[in-house]
């Protein structure tokens, strides 16, 4: 089972092609029958958390709660395995769903019907690609469990994963908002990443989900930037 998961990451971005575009169309037919812009984001957001489960928000959350805690790393993995949530958890979802609710709004200000679906599915993929990113550049820590089942994806597949999402961003988004996005996000996944080592020794299933949340945010942000830019 582990082979087949580190052969399929390539996938990933893919997937996040599928998550996103379905998203953006739920989005688009929400504002085309006149709901209000709020609750047509609510709607594409609702539809992300149905299709994954909800696991990335979960790692979200776990990974705030167990790096925002006291201890040692075995400590801060104990609390990230917790099935509760702490304060720290419970402030990252919100935070990040309202930034999260507040980008998709500002995207349909800036976007027409496909080109709203085609943005949404970039988002997707390239919030997914930046799990692959960090598999390159960092070790999976002793003290994870779904992280083991993974491992460093090789350059081939990291190439691939990556085509999925940036050739398209090239394509639909102005170049300087393009190379933003990539850029920007590249950024945070390496700054989590490294965090990730000196807390608990490396990436675990929850950094990488959390990797995710904090790409959808970084790429939609500048590619919104960058259409209301022109």
């Amino acid at each position: 089972m582990a082979r087949s998961f580190v052969s399929a990451q390539w996938a990933f971005p893919a997937v996040g092609l599928i998550v996103g575009g379905f998203a953006g169309l739920v989005l688009w037919l929400a504002i085309s029958l006149d709901f209000p812009d709020i609750f047509a984001a609510t709607l594409a957001l609702t539809t992300m958390l149905a299709l994954t489960g909800a696991i990335h928000e979960d790692g979200l959350a776990d990974t705030v709660d167990g790096f925002g805690s006291g201890g040692d790393a075995k400590t801060k993995a104990r609390i990230m395995h917790d099935s509760h949530i702490g304060s720290y958890g419970v402030m990252g979802l919100c935070l990040s769903t309202i930034a999260r609710i507040g980008l998709l709004v500002a995207l349909v200000e800036q976007s027409t019907s496909w080109l709203m679906i085609i943005i949404m599915a970039i988002v997707g993929a390239g919030a997914r690609f930046q799990v692959l990113a960090m598999l390159r550049l960092y070790p999976i820590s002793s003290h994870a469990k779904l992280g083991m089942l993974t491992g460093q994806p090789t350059v081939r597949r990291g190439l691939t994963g990556m085509a999925i999402w940036v050739l398209p961003l090239m394509i639909v988004v102005p170049q300087i908002g393009g190379v933003a996005a990539i850029v920007c996000a590249t950024a945070i996944s390496l700054w989590l990443g490294k965090l990730a080592v000196s807390q608990i020794g490396g990436l675990s299933g929850d950094v990488m989900g959390a990797s995710v949340i904090l790409g959808e945010i970084s790429i939609l942000s500048c590619v919104i930037i960058a259409l209301a830019s022109g």
